[in-house]
């Protein structure tokens, strides 16, 4: 019921490409199980579906419950398999990806089926890690593509009440993510070997000057509290005035234009105008030209 309240109400506003998945041997479940499972999938026509297999992590309780009552209680088997695969066809999809995992219950695959034109680009750039990607919530992992290859993980805490109670620490690591992410866009450079020479730079350049730094964004930031300043904002004026004290390579109005884009594209609406405000009076003050 939950699951179809949710699919109508992504409808409603507009989404025409929706996916369903489904995870197949589940303890107990058995072919009729499935055969239902994908006649009420039918009913609510998704553009895609992805079909798999229940895959064991070690730690976990379910893994403890095999110990206890065998393997052969998971019931993924080449006719669930047939099914899953045979409702899909039924619906206009055909596959499109697959992936295997450790410890997948019946030995076998996760396969994405879907409709002509509605393939999920997603799914395949994440599993040939090529894809950069914010995740947002408890138990999520941001990964950090770079161009020669280099990824870098960072993820939240799982558990869900901690995860609220560490919350601004975890809006913090999300918006360093996205400020790692959008670097590129905050330099002129073209060279993606220079782009991330140059964000190395930067972050040497803040930590090696970090408290000055601060104290110019206190110093000017008036009549506001530092401590209560919006992060996305701090973050954003520590990069355009380690370029614009410290590094002095980009030119003056590209690293204050990018600074005043990236407050309208990421942070509140009087963003912009404060950062603005607070360059401009760091331009003077240090004599920029």
């Amino acid at each position: 019921e939950q699951v179809e309240k949710a699919f109508f109400m992504a409808r409603e506003v507009g989404f025409d490409n929706i996916n369903m998945d489904i995870i197949l041997g589940l303890p107990g479940e058995t072919a009729e199980d499935v055969r239902r499972t994908i006649e009420a999938i039918r009913a609510l026509e998704p553009e895609s579906l992805t079909v798999h297999s229940l895959a064991v992590k070690r730690a976990s309780r379910l893994a403890d419950w095999i110990t206890q009552n065998g393997i052969s209680a998971l019931c993924n088997t080449e006719e669930t398999m047939r099914i899953a695969e045979e409702g899909a066809r039924g619906m206009g999809m055909a596959p499109y990806y697959l992936y295997r995992q450790k410890n997948m219950s019946g030995n076998f695959e996760n396969v994405g089926y879907a409709k002509d034109g509605k393939y999920g680009i997603y799914n395949i750039l994440i599993m040939e890690e090529v894809q950069s990607i914010i995740a947002l919530g408890a138990g999520t992992v941001t990964k950090r593509v770079y161009p020669d290859g280099l990824i870098k993980r960072c993820d939240t805490v799982k558990d869900v009440a901690l995860y609220i109670e560490r919350i601004d620490e975890m809006i913090e690591v999300a918006e360093k993510a996205l400020l790692t992410l959008e670097i590129a866009e905050f330099t002129t450079l073209e060279s993606q070997s220079e782009v991330k020479n140059y964000a190395i730079t930067i972050a040497e350049a803040f930590q090696k000057n970090h408290e000055e730094i601060d104290g110019m964004i206190k110093k000017y930031s008036t009549g506001w509290d530092f401590d209560r300043l919006v992060k996305m904002d701090k973050d954003i004026l520590r990069i355009a005035i380690s370029e614009l004290v410290y590094i002095k390579e980009a030119p003056m109005k590209v690293i204050v234009d990018e600074a005043v884009e990236l407050a309208k594209k990421y942070s509140t609406d009087d963003s912009s105008s404060f950062i603005n405000g607070v360059l401009a009076k760091v331009i003077v003050e240090n004599g920029i030209a």
